[in-house]
């Protein structure tokens, strides 16, 4: 199978690994599992919060070209450390052919592989909340006393001492800025004209029309010193008086667009990948197309019958379909099985866990301080020598490397508590049902897949959902769930056009 690594290096954190010990990983990973390596994806000093990383969405893109089959990771949380994130792209990757793989997560095949993961990544995504919470309030301190927190440089400005302090020489910039606003010019006649006499923005560019508002706008520059846009009470040095800079702003507000519409957000079908046929086993997949009237509609499809082949299943509303498998999680299996799950979960984690690594390394610890002990005798018995005490100088740093070692293997191969695990279900218990986000997470851990039958009654279909238990999989029927008829009617109704997301 062909495979490509990405990997992630945040300059937020001091103990993370670097980009060429994430690869060197991987790449012994590979070689282990019979993997051939095509290439590799790396984004430098980019947080996994968000998706806003070159390499990611170019992996991501080329995964839809079928160029690999798998993308390989040090540890989950570099691919993202947001759980919706996670879910989302792993799902594109799905649907292109591409499997995710950790080299320091095992995951055992099998029913609970899924619910393991998710456990894995949730934990990834508490443990970055909270660093980000000390990072927040480490900053907070900083800024109420008055030091600056780095990031991008203020023109009229510079840090002596961590402490704001007047450039005078950019700071005629900035007034000239607000006195030829103020005047009645243009931002853009205020950007040509300075650019036209070559002058340059903090960051040594032109300047443009975006850049010179920003500077209007910045109350920076009447003393004002915020923290995440609130006013903490911290004054600087001002540049510009306090009414030139208020006129500025009423002008601003005037000259300001109406916003656009807001974008319709994009349609979420979370049974896709998991919703198959149960006439034809074809998948089944999102469709939604506007009637005559305006009215959206969203349902799923047999992608049989869409391509007008000869399967003849009835399409379901999403929202029935989903609300009905979410319900059939909840009840049927979380209420009753967080315990037994939370305790299969640990179970398969240390049965998947490659420790060989750990025991070597602690039995050449062992081995050290056996002979640290058998140093320390023969000084206390008298015969000491310049060599035995070189020796056990030695021994001793030898024993600090491996006890570090041994932690940061421990680390890579840290195994959840069935606390952390049953937390981590009755998260899921109380999650908002009608939240999009924790109904997809729910159902990419605890739902392998759904089949779903027309039956004889033509105002009713049948779901069957297989679950990730302890035995296999367990069924679950589900009667009753109205068939959407209309649907079919609608589709060579001349105002509905009818498409795949």
């Amino acid at each position: 199978m062909k495979a490509v690594i990405y990997a992630r290096y945040s300059s937020g954190r001091q103990h993370e690994e670097s980009i060429e010990r994430q690869l060197e990983i991987c790449t012994k990973y590979a070689e282990e599992n019979n993997l051939l390596l095509v290439g590799s994806y790396i984004d430098r000093r980019k947080t996994g919060k968000n998706d806003n990383r070159p390499d990611f969405q170019r992996m991501i893109y080329d995964s839809s070209r079928r160029q690999f089959d798998v993308v390989l990771v040090w540890r989950f949380d570099r691919f993202a450390r947001n759980m919706d994130d996670h879910a989302a792209y792993e799902r594109i990757l799905k649907q292109n052919g591409v499997k995710l793989v950790s080299a320091t997560e095992p995951i055992p095949e099998g029913a609970h592989a899924s619910i393991i993961k998710g456990v894995i990544i949730g934990g990834n995504e508490s443990y970055s909340i909270e660093l980000a919470a000390k990072v927040k309030d480490g900053m907070k301190k900083a800024a109420q006393k008055g030091q600056t927190l780095g990031g991008g440089r203020v023109l009229g400005y510079r840090s002596v001492d961590k402490h704001l302090v007047v450039d005078e020489g950019e700071a005629q910039i900035v007034r000239m800025i607000f006195e030829r606003f103020y005047m009645g010019k243009s931002l853009s006649e205020i950007a040509s004209e300075l650019n036209s006499k070559g002058l340059k923005n903090s960051k040594e560019n032109p300047f443009s029309i975006t850049g010179v508002q920003r500077i209007l706008s910045n109350k920076r520059y009447i003393g004002i010193q915020l923290y995440k846009g609130e006013d903490i009470g911290i004054r600087i040095p001002s540049i510009v008086q306090q009414d030139i800079f208020d006129a500025v702003q009423i002008q601003l507000k005037k000259n300001k667009r109406a916003p656009s519409r807001n974008r319709e957000p994009e349609e979420q079908y979370l049974l896709t990948t998991k919703l198959f046929c149960g006439e034809c086993k074809a998948p089944m997949s999102g469709v939604s197309g506007t009637s005559k009237s305006g009215d959206k509609h969203q349902y799923y499809a047999c992608m049989t019958r869409y391509k007008k082949q000869r399967c003849e299943k009835n399409y379901i509303k999403k929202e029935i379909a989903e609300k009905a498998v979410v319900d059939v999680v909840k009840k049927t299996l979380l209420h009753s099985n967080i315990q037994m799950l939370a305790h299969e979960v640990v179970r398969c984690c240390v049965e998947a866990q490659d420790n060989g690594e750990l025991l070597r390394l602690q039995g050449e610890l062992k081995e050290v301080k056996r002979s640290i002990n058998n140093l320390v005798d023969m000084i206390e018995a008298g015969r000491t020598t310049e060599a035995i005490a070189d020796r056990l100088d030695a021994r001793e740093a030898q024993r600090k490397e491996l006890e570090a070692a041994i932690a940061r293997e421990k680390i890579l191969h840290r195994i959840p508590t069935e606390d952390e695990v049953v937390f981590f279900f009755d998260n899921f218990l109380h999650g908002e049902i009608d939240s999009p986000e924790y109904n997809r997470y729910l159902i990419d851990i605890l739902v392998n897949s759904v089949y779903l039958y027309d039956t004889a009654e033509k105002s009713k279909q049948k779901m069957t959902v297989l679950l990730n238990v302890q035995n296999g999989l367990e069924t679950v029927e589900i009667d009753d769930i109205m068939e959407c008829s209309s649907f079919s009617h609608m589709v060579s109704h001349r105002g509905f056009e009818p498409r795949t997301p």
